[in-house]
């Protein structure tokens, strides 16, 4: 065994641990579940079972365990993109169609088990990188969302870092093609020496902030780190001052930093106490006191056409008003102005 089979297998040992040792980590503590979680622990636990595996086929020669990790391979994509996706609204459900990201990976299978593939690298590759573009294009089309800035600075991370590997894979790919074992290679080593040193940072974030990675501002510690309790009473009672007095919701473009200026707070301490307060983000909060006015509305005038309600209470979309709107009351507007109208009918 050379120097650099040596390191590889020093690495993923130490890769494989600190993952697992993550998901676990992640999955202690049942006041923090949610579906982002999840999704954090599967990926985690993917990652550790694909760099424990390669370290059982390099050092012990379990060659079987090729299938396994080809699978996990190909899962792996969709949960990071589902994951990015989920953080950034941690409030939202999964989709019953999101079951439909597995087909990648089961079609892969499939084609190799078939042999209408002579190699995966190419399939995998176009998997990762498919599902890492969709990942990044809803992370910058929805870059606002996510807060505080340490949740969006550990997404920028994460993504950054995947791309990296997935560059290297490449590299790796046209080594092995050369007929070079891929362990014994620089680029292999330098894909370890970054997921590594990736994996030591979050586990450091995750000890600092324990639910940052996964149900931002369920943590009221958090919001606490940079303001006192009182501060955060204090900000908490002005904020809620100001939504009931001049409702600065109604504005479609309202923004934290407008609301910051409105209340003469920095614009980190908002989103912190609105994401420890009231577990969501900005955007989700100005959608909540939207959709509560807007019943106020229906109950109110009865007669009143539904989009114009809907403009009233600031939305602009009618797709997001029914959305926002069946989330908070589980009915339509329209049902909800009928049940409002029905009871005050039959009542005595």
């Amino acid at each position: 065994m050379n120097w650099r089979s040596l390191c590889a297998l020093v690495l993923e040992s130490a890769i494989s641990a600190e993952l697992a040792l993550f998901s676990a980590y992640l999955l202690t503590n049942a006041q923090r579940r949610s579906p982002a979680l999840y999704l954090l622990a599967a990926l985690a636990a993917c990652l550790a079972l694909i760099f424990g595996g390669n370290l059982l086929i390099g050092a012990a020669g379990w060659l079987g365990l090729s299938d396994v990790l080809l699978a996990l391979d190909l899962l792996a994509p969709p949960t990071v993109y589902l994951y990015v996706r989920q953080i950034c609204c941690p409030a939202e459900p999964l989709h019953r169609l999101d079951i439909l990201h597995v087909l990648p990976g089961l079609a892969g299978l499939l084609l190799w088990k078939t042999g209408l593939l002579d190699s995966m690298d190419v399939y995998v590759n176009a998997c990762w990188f498919g599902y890492l573009a969709f990942a990044v294009h809803f992370f910058w089309r929805n870059r606002a969302r996510y807060a505080p800035a340490a949740l969006k600075n550990f997404v920028i991370m994460l993504l950054s870092v995947l791309l990296a590997i997935g560059m290297l894979r490449i590299v790796i790919v046209f080594q092995a093609m050369g007929g070079a074992p891929f362990r014994e290679g620089l680029p292999y080593l330098l894909i370890l020496c970054v997921v590594f040193l990736a994996t030591g940072r979050i586990l450091f974030t995750a000890l600092q902030h324990p639910d940052l990675l996964s149900v931002p501002g369920s943590n009221v510690k958090y919001a606490s780190s940079t303001l006192g309790k009182a501060q955060v009473d204090d900000l908490n009672r002005r904020l809620a001052a100001l939504m009931e007095e001049r409702r600065p919701y109604l504005d479609p473009n309202v923004t934290l930093n407008r609301l910051a200026l409105l209340l003469d707070a920095p614009p980190r301490h908002i989103s912190e106490l609105i994401n420890s307060r009231y577990g969501m983000s900005f955007p989700a909060y100005m959608n909540y006191c939207r959709a509560r006015i807007a019943a106020q509305l229906l109950a109110g005038a009865p007669n009143k056409p539904v989009k114009t309600v809907m403009y009233e209470s600031g939305f602009r979309s009618k797709s997001i008003f029914n959305r926002e709107f069946q989330r908070h009351f589980a009915v339509s507007p329209g049902r909800y102005r009928d049940a409002r109208t029905l009871r005050r009918e039959t009542e005595p």
